[in-house]
């Protein structure tokens, strides 16, 4: 199981601006700014890693309404894209008040994934970061997920460009014993209109174990896996295990019955 985040309208009109998006290549790459806020930083004056994903889904979500979804509720709809892989590859972290100039794009589709990659620059052109985020259609009524449309997968076939990060087919299968823990509760706070933790969350818990309290926790890299969901009052873990060739493996899991909800494998 995956994490409902946004909600489309799959009808014929929009695989229709879809495919017409050969004909209209301004429409392929998308592009927006964001101001760091003050709110945004972490305590040692650099942009959480979770703003950054933010500001990525927020923009991805904008680009899809340009090509003609229309976001609906999971009340409305019967299909929606969740999120299943997000992969950051980072050069750096802006501070409070600089603009972060997103650049983001679909990058390639099979039967069960559609890709989308992202490029981050500063005011000056200046490098911040690659990204790629990996989705899935859902059935939302049965809570499975179902093939990428034709349609889909064509529009990532147009796809020339590709951001400079690395993904794994697979992440490792991680079966040490953890090395640090950290307990969470689900918050109202964490829930979104779902009423599932919202995905960025989990990178949240994660980056929290890595400094283990108030230790230098910005990560070069991150490739996370959302695998199960999470409701309010639930309590879960965030583990740290030991280092191997991969970067560091973290784990969420749930306290009661042990599912796992999402792994990752940091570099810093």
């Amino acid at each position: 199981m995956v994490f409902l985040l946004r909600c489309y309208r799959f009808n014929r009109d929009t695989f229709s601006n879809l495919l017409s998006m050969k004909i209209q290549p301004r429409y392929f790459v998308w592009t927006e700014s964001f101001t760091v806020k003050a709110f945004e930083i972490d305590n040692d004056g650099h942009i959480l890693l979770s703003s950054l994903a933010n500001y990525m889904q927020d923009a991805a979500g904008n680009h899809a309404a340009r090509l003609g979804f229309s976001m609906e509720s999971m009340i409305e709809n019967n299909q929606g894209w969740v999120l299943n892989r997000f992969t950051i590859n980072m050069t750096r972290y802006p501070k409070s008040g600089e603009v972060v100039r997103i650049e983001t794009w679909p990058s390639g589709a099979d039967r069960l994934f559609g890709w989308r990659d992202f490029d981050l620059y500063d005011s000056r052109g200046e490098h911040i970061l690659s990204a790629r985020t990996g989705w899935i259609i859902m059935d939302i009524a049965r809570r499975r997920p179902i093939p990428t449309p034709d349609a889909v997968q064509q529009v990532g076939a147009e796809n020339k460009r590709f951001a400079n990060v690395e993904v794994p087919r697979r992440l490792p299968k991680i079966d040490t014993e953890a090395e640090f823990t950290l307990p969470f509760r689900v918050r109202r706070a964490d829930l979104d209109i779902n009423q599932h933790v919202n995905n960025v969350r989990y990178m949240e818990w994660v980056v929290e174990a890595m400094g283990g309290g108030l230790g230098e926790a910005r990560p070069t890299y991150i490739d996370i896996q959302f695998k199960a969901e999470s409701t309010y009052g639930d309590h879960v873990i965030a583990e740290r295990h030991p280092s191997t060739a991969d970067g560091q493996p973290y784990r969420i899991v749930h306290r009661d019955d042990a599912r796992e909800l999402a792994v990752a494998f940091v570099k810093q």
